[in-house]
């Protein structure tokens, strides 16, 4: 599983600028936590983490996550701002496919 993850995080993920922050986003429908984002497999210039899952009801589920060394971040602030909530390091929300694509998280 740890070399999957290292796999899917390297070759499948993308940086997205959101709310001022550079976050490693993965979409995948594995990515349900942080295990998915091996530290060694994260770019060195990201801020934090980022999955998202497409339920497929016109929305989309997004989590965000600390990067290791970056817990001075409370990335519960950007979830509530989009209607979510949770902890400083563990924390989501959800978007119409239209807002991510305008908030650059689809592409």
């Amino acid at each position: 599983q740890a070399a999957f993850a290292a796999d899917v995080c390297e070759n499948r993920g993308y940086m997205v600028e959101f709310h001022g922050l550079k976050f490693w986003c993965l979409a995948s429908a594995h990515a349900r936590n942080s295990m998915w984002f091996p530290q060694e497999s994260v770019p060195k210039e990201a801020d934090a983490l980022m999955c998202y899952r497409i339920p497929g009801n016109g929305t989309i589920s997004v989590s965000l996550y600390h990067k290791p060394g970056r817990e001075d971040l409370d990335l519960s602030e950007i979830a509530k701002a989009n209607g979510g909530g949770g902890h400083r390091g563990a924390c989501g929300f959800s978007m119409t496919t239209g807002q991510a694509i305008v908030g650059g998280i689809l592409k």
